[in-house]
């Protein structure tokens, strides 16, 4: 008796996890049929970020970089190397393809009209090189929703991310404003890695996110030691007065020791410090909104979004 009971229970939970998803699905397709407005501007910030994959081919094929078929199947453009010496931490290669859903896009307007923010607001936006499709999603969402990214950005990335030393993000944000693709880039960039100021590069690693810095212009917090960097990258964030944070990746400051254990999506924990979650914990004891963009394999399987996609969804 007992193996019909235990087969008994285990369809009985596949039936109930089944109606859970169906229900989860269906005041999904309810709320958006209530926000036909909403609707429309997520499916315009999903196409917005398909069109930055043929624009970023283009400009890697112009500069003689083929694109590997075996890592970037979709041809986004946007799946780096292994390993170079802008190479911060280990990463997933099927994250990171996972990252490049254009649903993403979509995903990141329903959770910022969802924090009821003003019209031209500004949202702090800080992100790494490890998640570049990300960052391009969330310029865009806010600028779908006539909100105003203010773009901290760091040099270094994880494995697969925007690793190359000569497409690194800062590149690529270039390439989609001059094509019109994304209308704001990086207002502040730093070293990333160890301390936020490259301590963790290989060799050369350093020198070539300094001089990568150097050519674009950009201004940038370089710090003498990790405390100054800390007050320096707390300042610029008062400094801009942002109604919200969207953190991509896992930029030591930006998410501090205990950010990874954060459950990734809307954080509505309040009280968090800033010694265990960097950025987030000053947002947070603030009462402010907070997006966190890590764990994205979990992300995505909790929100009904496929894993490494082949192909891309079409919008």
């Amino acid at each position: 008796m007992k193996p019909r009971e235990d087969t008994i229970r285990t369809g009985t939970l596949l039936l109930v996890l089944g109606v859970l998803v169906a229900v989860a699905i269906g005041l999904t397709l309810w709320r958006d049929a209530c926000h036909p407005a909403l609707s429309d501007r997520q499916v315009a910030a999903a196409r917005r970020m398909a069109s930055a994959f043929p624009v970023l081919v283009a400009e890697l094929e112009a500069r003689g970089v083929e694109v590997d078929s075996a890592l970037d199947p979709n041809r986004t453009g946007l799946i780096g190397e292994e390993f170079t010496c802008l190479t911060t931490t280990v990463g997933v290669l099927s994250a990171k393809r996972t990252s490049t859903n254009p649903e993403f896009a979509a995903l990141l307007v329903r959770w910022l009209h969802d924090l009821n923010l003003e019209p031209r607001a500004r949202v702090l936006v800080t992100l790494s090189g490890s998640f570049p499709a990300l960052g391009i999603a969330a310029i865009i969402a806010c600028e779908e929703l006539n909100l105003v990214p203010i773009v901290q950005s760091s040099i270094g990335a994880s494995m697969y991310g925007a690793n190359r030393p000569d497409f690194t993000w800062l590149d690529i944000e270039s390439v989609l404003k001059r094509d019109g693709v994304i209308h704001h880039t990086s207002s502040l960039v730093t070293l990333g890695g160890e301390a936020d100021l490259g301590m963790s590069y290989p060799d050369g690693g350093l020198e070539t996110a300094r001089t990568t810095i150097r050519q674009s212009g950009i201004p940038t917090l370089q710090a003498p030691d990790p405390e100054a960097q800390a007050r320096d990258r707390l300042a610029f964030a008062e400094g801009i007065d942002a109604a919200a944070l969207i953190n991509i990746g896992g930029n030591q400051f930006s998410i501090g020791p205990d950010g990874c254990l954060l459950r990734p999506g809307v954080i509505a924990e309040t009280g968090l410090s800033v010694e265990r979650h960097g950025l987030i914990g000053w947002f947070s004891q603030r009462g402010l909104p907070i997006i966190h963009l890590l764990g994205i394999r979990g992300l995505a399987l909790e929100y009904a979004l496929p894993q490494d996609p082949i192909p891309l969804p079409r919008f």
